[in-house]
């Protein structure tokens, strides 16, 4: 199966064996009744006139019947798809890396977390083996027994303390992968630096796509008064600027921006939904005031029966006249008696 596999790869593409499997199309020629006519011969003709011939509709192409023909199934096809996916990756893989690299040095450098010494340095470190950088460093460190000796003397003096400090191959090999570390650290770094800089131009792109949103639509809540359900709608107006200076200028907002951003590398809908929060409060603030006349419009009809005249004798001292049992009135009398 594998092999049928391979070999259609190699003649077509998963993707295009739907485009290349033309559609079925049957014809079939439908006889109209003659027409009968007293005293006179009909005699049957050959021809296929447009008038007698229909075309059933185009029927629709069924991969799974295809694939089945050729001894195959979806299955089969879904993982050779992810099979080429992979080897597309692992093919690409040694390219991204080098660019990812590439992209760390030059920020670092940018940054001033690295030096072109630095990297110079690194570069050479990370092509040698290990007895070969491990002796270079000893070297470096190593004091002759005396001044006067030649340096015949002194290189042999080097192999023999060499070998002393270094007895196996697995000490050389642990003191190699140190020296490999104090030399990565300045690029550990400005690795770091550079994933910060990009999940924060990441959680600033995610914020700006849903302000843009959230301001593009109308603020809404919804109520129930009694038995009435009120839906209140209002125009945004709050602003972009208010939004970035309540988050970036306040210390609560400070402190909320770390938060979102520390969650934004761990679940990206979280923070989101943090961030849809924070501006949804801010909007409620700039609306509270429109959000109660809107509430008291809409309850108008139903305030007007829990306040009617028979339902005022808690109210005695308060007389409501024809024009206060209008919308008008009664939002009147709500601030009365609520201020």
């Amino acid at each position: 199966m594998n092999g049928t596999l391979e070999a259609m790869t190699q003649q077509t593409a998963p993707q295009e064996v739907v485009e290349q499997v033309a559609p079925v199309v049957v014809e079939a020629t439908i006889e109209t009744p003659l027409e009968i006519t007293t005293n006179v011969e009909t005699t049957p003709t050959t021809e296929t006139s447009p008038s007698n011939v229909a075309v059933t509709p185009e029927t629709k192409f069924d991969l799974e019947s295809y694939l089945s023909e050729m001894g195959l199934s979806k299955q089969d096809l879904d993982s050779l798809k992810e099979s080429k996916l992979k080897q597309k990756e692992e093919a690409d893989k040694p390219l991204n890396e080098q660019k990812a690299w590439a992209n760390v040095i030059a920020d670092g450098i940018q940054e001033g977390i690295l030096t072109k010494e630095d990297v110079v340095k690194y570069e050479s470190v990370s092509k040698r083996e290990d007895n070969d950088l491990v002796f270079e460093k000893f070297k470096q460190d190593f004091k002759p027994s005396d001044d006067t000796l030649s340096q015949e003397e002194i290189d042999e003096e080097i192999q023999d303390a060499f070998k002393s400090e270094y007895p196996s191959q697995k000490l050389i090999k642990l003191e190699a992968e140190k020296i490999r570390e104090e030399i990565s650290q300045p690029f550990k770094s400005a690795e770091q630096n550079l994933t910060k800089k990009q999940s924060v131009l990441g959680l600033k792109k995610l914020h700006e796509e849903l302000l843009d949103t959230m301001l593009s639509s109308k603020y809404q809540e919804s109520y129930k008064i009694g038995d009435k359900d009120i839906v209140v709608e209002l125009e945004q107006q709050v602003t972009k600027d208010e939004v970035n200076e309540a988050l970036t200028k306040t210390e609560g907002g400070k402190q909320l921006l770390n938060i979102m951003h520390s969650l934004y590398n761990e679940n990206k809908e979280q923070s989101a939904e943090l961030y849809r929060s924070f501006v949804n409060s801010i909007a409620k603030e700039k609306v509270q005031s429109k959000i109660i006349e809107n509430v008291w419009e809409q309850a108008s009809e139903y305030f007007k029966g829990v306040y009617s005249l028979g339902a005022q004798a808690p109210f005695t001292s308060q007389k409501i006249d024809t024009t206060e049992q209008g919308g008008d009135g009664l939002m009147e009398l709500y601030k009365k008696r609520n201020n």
